[in-house]
């Protein structure tokens, strides 16, 4: 897990298989990655000692097969075992119909089956082979596994998409690759008329409806559930000066500390607190203004600078604002905008920004439409 920060190692997290191809989710806190880095390679085989578990049920963003995942600790043991793990299969997959997307909203999952778009932004997409991809198509079924992908509401329609943990599996000789295969049985003409639809798209293009701020603002709060998020291109005008511009979180697992007694809500054996931002913006175009909150990575890539940075030389107080923090102010955007619909929070501004992306260069996308993937 990475963020835009100078230094970007988060932690260091996978998955795990034992000799009867269960999975588990491992981490390794960032204090402990000189420690165990070196002893982790994928695809080998340990026996580990000495982890915790840590309950993961309200933590979005990881591994949700169980909920709890195992975290090192200083004390944790890693012994790789040469003769031992030959019956482990190298890759195991809990996969999940298109039409089961809504229950793992903002949890990753493999998908498989029914007719569905993926969206597969930056890297992912710049280096996905569609040509290719069709080319194949025209003689037999091609068949993929997409596996951590992110599933969120946007715009009012659940959609998958990349992530920074995402893997893509094309025509590998995988057995949930070769099982599907086996059970297919259109042929050539009919898969003529069933040949998948690869589309590169901006960011823009990608985002569909494009609604001005007048228009969310009359959105009822209804229309943010779920996750649900809109887009609009908007003016960074200011940095709004009524409230805390960062919060402390926990380093290991990013949940935020308690606002009023300042200690841990998590079940991390050792907490050592870190500031996040928590920025808040006011955004404006042709037809009004919004107020909207960036946290972390989104607010990093708009102030150009991470929250221990800018917090060395700051207060917490709204009036110490950092002018290197208005490196934000001026800035022409693509926003996904969402809604905190929590109504027992006391926090004033309920509109956040989920996603970010500059329009003078955008990153690239692709956008599929599969029958066969």
């Amino acid at each position: 897990m990475n963020s835009r920060a100078a230094d970007p190692l988060i932690s260091i997290d996978g998955v795990i298989l034992d000799e009867d191809g269960k999975m588990a989710h491992i981490s390794v806190p960032k204090k402990l990655e000189k420690q165990f880095r070196p002893s982790l390679t994928q695809g080998s085989v340990y026996m580990f000692t000495n982890l915790i578990a840590v309950d993961t049920k309200q933590k979005a963003y990881i591994y949700h097969h169980q909920d709890y995942m195992l975290q090192f600790q200083h004390t944790s043991m890693v012994n790789r075992l040469q003769t031992r793990g030959g019956t482990i299969p190298r890759f195991a997959f809990n996969l999940c119909p298109f039409d089961q997307l809504p229950s793992k909203n903002i949890r990753s999952k493999p998908l498989i089956e029914q007719t569905q778009q993926l969206l597969l932004w930056s890297e992912h997409g710049e280096s996905f082979d569609g040509d290719n991809i069709i080319q194949q198509s025209k003689n037999g079924i091609v068949v993929a596994i997409f596996a951590g992908l992110t599933v969120g509401n946007f715009s009012g329609q659940i959609e998958a998409s990349s992530s920074s943990a995402t893997q893509v599996f094309i025509d590998s000789d995988l057995q949930e690759i070769v099982k599907f295969r086996e059970s297919y049985q259109w042929e050539p003409p009919a898969l003529q008329r069933h040949l998948p639809q690869i589309l590169q798209k901006s960011p823009i293009e990608a985002a569909g409806q494009i609604y001005k701020i007048e228009q969310l603002t009359a959105l009822q709060p209804s229309s943010f559930q779920r996750g649900a998020t809109y887009s609009c291109i908007a003016k960074i005008t200011a940095i709004v000066p009524s409230i805390k511009w960062y919060y402390k979180a926990c380093l290991s697992c990013k949940i935020g500390y308690n606002s009023i007694s300042e200690t841990p809500r998590c079940d991390c054996a050792t907490s050592q607190p870190m500031p996040m931002f928590k920025l808040p913006l006011a955004l404006t175009d042709d037809t009004g203004s919004i107020e909207a909150i960036a946290f972390s990575s989104i607010a990093e890539d708009l102030v150009e600078r991470n929250a221990y940075q800018a917090s060395q030389n700051m207060k917490i107080h709204a009036t110490d604002h950092a002018a290197s923090l208005q490196t934000a102010v001026g800035k022409i955007r693509l926003f996904h905008i969402g809604m905190s619909t929590d109504m027992s929070s006391n926090f004033s501004i309920k509109y956040v920004i989920r996603k970010s992306f500059p329009i003078d260069k955008p990153p690239s996308t692709s956008l599929l439409s599969h029958n066969e993937v």
